[in-house]
């Protein structure tokens, strides 16, 4: 998922993350909010997608609906579903990152706090 490096973070492809998006936006899946976080206990940028189809089919039912939708795609994305973390909208960091950052798009953020927790480094896509 990594392309370069950027103070000490590989970056996460912003682009395929975009195409990602596209593909969950023509499957009529409702995102809400979409993010590339680094994850300093993890080692790695995670992809936090903040959707109501957790609710309504449940997470392990929403990951197998994402990973259907990528493995049909004409032009798959290089997303790695392992990668990918998909939240409720009636979580507490979505109600934070809602209530602190509705409206950021394309926009890098830095040693950010979030409600109780922290974006040390994120590209959001949207927060809606």
């Amino acid at each position: 998922m990594a392309k370069t490096t950027l103070v000490g973070y590989a970056t996460p492809d912003i682009g395929e993350g975009r195409k990602f998006l596209e593909l969950l936006s023509e499957a009529k899946i409702k995102v809400q909010s979409a993010l590339w976080q680094w994850s300093e206990s993890s080692d790695e940028w995670q992809f936090l997608i903040v959707t109501p189809l957790v609710e309504e089919l449940g997470l392990k039912e929403a990951y197998r609906r994402l990973d259907d939708i990528l493995s049909t795609a004409e032009d798959r994305p290089a997303v790695d579903l392992l990668n990918v973390y998909l939240k409720t909208p009636e979580a507490r960091f979505s109600k934070s990152l809602r209530r602190e950052l509705r409206k950021v798009r394309d926009r890098r953020v830095s040693k950010r706090p979030v409600g109780d927790q922290f974006l040390d480094e994120a590209f959001i896509y949207f927060v809606k």
